[in-house]
């Protein structure tokens, strides 16, 4: 294969590559057609693209591009290449290449596409579509584009995908190695910087309400209550949401207030005397006080990743909001407790559509900026291991593959790229990782990159370790926070890596006995962020003394703890206090 390592280093690194080998694109192409009595016939087939393999024509490298129509044998071929961000498709009736796409643009910029001049850029924003940021462009208001994608209809169409024999076809789904990362549904995915709306038909807000018993002050009771926005009204020519709330018996009734949402802006209008108040103003900035007269200042505006989704925090000293959330203690709360009727209202959930999108954790989750996540659609381990009581060497590779529910909860699926099976369901909440298997019941806290120094932790078998150390190492220009998780006294270090794991499977946090796990690689979107090799020289793997070992130096252990007379010619053992591998 001529391109087994990519088209260019720096496409790579500026832009999801849309070419890549075995790269496929899934289409329904609609025929029309009129018979001789006039009557129009509409019939729907499956149509397909993908690449495989590569050639070389006039000094450049091209991929082939393979078309067919799934209900025929028929199958065409194209040539494209890539270049920063820049695809081509090689024209063999005039021996020329033509400019099909270039994700470089900005808005604003006048391009020329497929033969087509003076288009103009009418507006550039990036979606997050399983875990990965893509580019959408807009082209003269008519075509859009996707990094890594291409446009709705057939690749070879960047501006629109009507074509002159009748036929349209529209994309509905993109594989990369086996992995759905786009289907049409996401050419409208909200942009990450677009505003995520307050109010929404049918949407829940759960909190839970402290009272003080009224014969004895000193006990609280709590309930579990909840409030809704269902259906709408006119009022005086604006549109309003109806609310209901459940205060703790299990009963949705109407309550006397209307809701909607204008401009950032979240309004509630009281029945009783027909006034309207400013509940919520999405658009403050830091400084900005709310309401005007009142003492609440905006301190500080960021952004969190729930469950993959973007959300715009506001904190205003007594209470946090949360863009498409609300206030942390109630929808109909959004200043904070209120100390006059002495009862506590503390959001736990917050749901759409019987999903639960946030939660009470999630108002203290870090900032997108502080944190690397481990879990990202699409993200890939590849592990080597030696099985030290058959004697085999096995190679595996997990994946991050679309998300599932379990128990009103949302996960990453990781899949077994070998087998296509799911190995298990992890999820990521404030920098701790759950890990739920098929078969089990409940979940367990596989990792906790909130640790800190001297820190404890309990394994899911009970036994407790300690961070004994932490470090930021650096890799390719990219900084890893690491730590170092000991059980008892054990001499050799145990590093988990954000946004990687540990030097052992995905789901193994700490060296087991048996079957010996080493990773080889973790990937981004095809490229590799960090290597086996990256924990032993950075991390120092393979230099760190035993400091409790009750042997001389010299002596060598397998990895059951059993001392060996000689060094074993395949496997992993212990040497001078150090991990070594039988060559």
């Amino acid at each position: 294969m001529l391109l087994s390592h990519g088209i260019s280093v720096m496409a790579q690194l500026s832009h999801p590559l849309l070419l890549k080998d075995g790269k496929t694109w899934n289409y329904e192409c609609t025929h029309y057609s009129m018979d001789d009595q006039g009557k129009l016939h509409v019939e729907k087939v499956p149509y397909k693209e993908w690449i495989e393999g590569d050639t070389v024509i006039n000094d450049k490298t091209y991929y082939r591009m393979h078309s067919s129509d799934l209900g025929f044998p028929v199958m065409t071929e194209s040539f494209w290449r890539e270049d920063d961000g820049r695809v081509y498709a090689y024209r063999q009736k005039t021996d020329t290449e033509m400019l099909m796409y270039d994700f470089n643009v900005k808005a604003g910029d006048i391009i020329g596409i497929n033969g087509s001049n003076h288009l103009e850029i009418r507006k550039v924003d990036t979606l997050l579509v399983r875990g990965i940021k893509r580019a959408r462009i807009n082209v003269a208001g008519f075509a859009y584009w996707v990094e890594g994608i291409g446009a709705p209809g057939l690749l070879a169409e960047p501006l629109g995908h009507e074509v002159s024999d009748g036929n349209v076809s529209q994309l509905l789904s993109c594989y990369e190695d086996g992995v759905c990362v786009f289907t049409s549904d996401d050419f409208n995915a909200p942009s990450i910087g677009d505003y995520r709306p307050l109010l929404q038909d049918g949407k829940e807000w759960h909190y839970r309400l402290e009272v003080r018993d009224e014969e004895n002050p000193s006990i609280h009771i709590t309930k579990n209550c909840r409030e809704m926005v269902a259906g709408d009204t006119i009022v005086g020519g604006l549109h309003y949401f109806k609310h209901y709330r459940d205060s703790g018996d299990g009963e949705l009734r109407s309550s006397d207030a209307l809701w909607r949402e204008e401009g950032r802006k979240v309004f509630v209008r009281w029945i009783r005397n027909a006034e309207e108040e400013l509940m919520y103003d999405f658009g403050v900035k830091v400084g900005d006080k709310f309401p005007e007269d009142d003492y609440l200042q905006v301190s500080c505006i960021d952004t969190v990743l729930v469950n993959g989704q973007y959300f715009r925090r506001m904190n205003l000293g007594r209470a946090v909001w949360v863009e498409g959330v609300g206030s942390n203690w109630s929808l109909s709360y959004p200043f904070g407790q209120q100390t006059t009727d002495g009862k506590k209202r503390t959001l736990t959930a917050c749901k759409e559509n019987g999903v639960t999108i946030f939660t009470e954790e999630d108002f203290n989750a870090p900032s997108i900026g502080d944190y690397r996540p481990l879990l990202q659609d699409g993200k890939e381990w590849r592990y080597h291991y030696y099985n030290d009581f058959t004697g085999k060497d096995y190679y595996t590779s997990l994946t991050v593959a679309g998300d599932t529910i379990i128990d009103d909860k949302r996960y990453k699926q990781i899949v077994d790229l070998a087998t296509g099976t799911v190995n298990c369901a992890l999820r990521e909440d404030c920098k701790k990782v759950y890990v739920n298997y098929p078969g089990h019941s409940g979940e367990a806290l596989l990792y906790d990159f909130g640790l800190g120094l001297g820190d404890t932790f309990q394994f899911e078998d009970s036994q407790s370790a300690t961070v004994v150390s932490v470090d930021t190492v650096m890799v390719d220009d990219r900084a890893f926070r690491a730590l170092d998780v000991r059980i008892g006294n054990e001499s050799w270090p145990n590093w988990w890596v954000e946004g990687v794991g540990s030097e052992f499977f995905l789901t193994t946090n700490y060296f087991a006995v048996g079957n010996y796990y080493q990773l080889s690689s973790c990937l981004v979107n095809g490229e590799t962020i960090f290597t086996l090799q990256d924990f032993q020289t950075a991390l120092g793997i393979h230099e760190q003394p035993y400091k409790y070992g009750r042997e001389t130096p010299s002596a060598i252990y397998n990895l059951h703890g059993h001392r060996l007379t000689g060094k074993p010619t395949k496997g992993v053992y212990i040497e001078d206090g150090r991990k070594m591998v039988g060559k």
